[in-house]
């Protein structure tokens, strides 16, 4: 029988883009997203995080670098309600022979990367009490260490890294910029 006893919740979507001066202010435009975040990844492809919620830090994260070689698709992820679920989440899934692509400590959530059986990329992350600016890649290992452990090196790495503040302080700016908005709805009774 499973540990874990949180079922995952999907929150956001990554996707490959030929073209971010479009892509962002179509979503902006649209569906009345705000710029939560952006940076330079390690590939060197920019991202920019979008949100209309703010409890999330992101719904969508759209990334340059779209050629022929990859299809629009990053990942699709999906948000565990605790430190300790995930642990045991990660932990079943190693054991159940799903292979862990990756495992990373984004400052701002813990996260392990899986692929469905026909290769899709899958990310089950649960967020930290911090914001920390992303794209961040710290590394982690959640199939020897306990969620105490984890939990204690998130904190001190940020500590030692500049603009970082509590998820709270980080929703409620958010939330206000959110609120300042307005949303342009489309008129579906003009012809």
């Amino acid at each position: 029988m499973s540990q874990w006893k949180t079922r995952p919740r999907l929150t956001h979507v990554g996707i490959y883009c030929y073209r971010l001066d479009l892509m962002v202010p179509f979503y902006q435009r649209w569906f009345g997203m705000l710029i939560s975040d952006h940076g330079i990844a390690s590939s060197g492809a920019q991202v920019v995080y979008l949100t209309i919620d703010a409890d999330e830090h992101h719904q969508i994260a759209l990334i340059s670098g779209r050629n022929t070689a990859l299809s629009a698709f990053n990942q699709v992820s999906f948000r565990i309600d605790s430190l300790e679920q995930l642990v045991l989440l990660a932990r079943e899934m190693h054991a159940a022979d799903v292979t862990i692509i990756e495992q990373k400590d984004h400052g701002n959530a813990w996260s392990f990367y899986v692929a469905d059986p026909e290769g899709n990329r899958l990310e089950l992350y649960c967020p930290t009490p911090w914001h920390v600016s992303q794209p961040t890649w710290w590394s982690l290992d959640l199939l020897t260490d306990e969620s105490a452990i984890l939990f204690a090196k998130t904190q001190a790495l940020i500590q030692e890294t500049p603009g970082t503040r509590l998820r709270s302080e980080w929703s409620s700016e958010m939330l206000a910029s959110l609120n300042a908005r307005s949303v342009p709805m489309v008129n579906e009774n003009k012809k």
